[in-house]
């Protein structure tokens, strides 16, 4: 009896030891899966993560866009076939200008319109639209300057003396200015500027120019 029982143990135990090994080997394998997926879910962004990368990443969330309206006053020469008039103008401009993706650099486009004027001998109207990019920065609390280049296209016509004679000249721009800033809206400035001519086959001539302007941000 003694005998039989100990080979029926043996039998039985030669049957469950392979399954326990088995489970133990499936309990193993879950458990590692089970670690690399708390793993993978630790490393993986939520959603309010992504979302704040996307802002901080995106390059037009500190772009703004500026408009704006002034008054001009421009001080030049011209030289017509039948003498030189020395003029003083005064005109409206109107700008438009966005951010480069940078607080301090910006691009701008003007247009001024100067009313025709009355000189001895002489009339003359003048037009010009021109785009500069600009560099501005602060000095103190709510007070900016800004320096810049640019060019420009100007139209000018002169009656001097029963002569008609129009000029289109291209233009290089130079300028400096200040700004005011009343709110994060809106803005006053003074701007002086050069303009030379880029031909010699033009009767226009170089010309400063000072404009007071007002500006809204958004």
């Amino acid at each position: 009896m003694n005998t039989s029982k100990l080979l029926f143990f043996v039998a039985i135990l030669s049957l469950v030891t392979p399954k326990a090994w088995t489970a133990t080997d499936l309990n193993d394998d879950e458990m590692i899966g089970y670690e690399q997926i708390l793993k993978e879910l630790s490393n993986t962004p939520t959603s309010s993560t992504r979302g704040s990368a996307r802002v901080e990443e995106d390059p037009f969330a500190n772009v703004m866009l500026h408009g704006g309206v002034g008054m001009v006053t421009t001080f030049g020469q011209a030289h017509t076939p039948d003498g030189t008039i020395q003029y003083n103008q005064r005109g409206i401009q109107a700008t438009l200008g966005i951010d480069l993706f940078s607080a301090n650099w910006i691009a701008e486009c003007s247009a001024r319109s100067f009313a025709r004027a009355d000189y001895e001998n002489a009339q003359m109207s003048l037009r010009e639209f021109d785009i500069k990019f600009l560099y501005r920065d602060s000095v103190a609390k709510g007070i900016g300057y800004r320096l810049g280049a640019g060019v420009a296209a100007r139209y000018m016509t002169v009656d001097f003396m029963g002569t008609h004679t129009e000029y289109t000249t291209p233009a290089s721009v130079i300028g400096a200015g200040l700004d005011m800033n009343f709110t994060k809206h809106v803005s006053v400035g003074l701007d002086l500027s050069s303009r030379n001519t880029l031909v010699a086959e033009t009767g226009d001539r170089s010309s400063i120019d000072a404009t007071l302007r007002m500006d809204a941000h958004f």
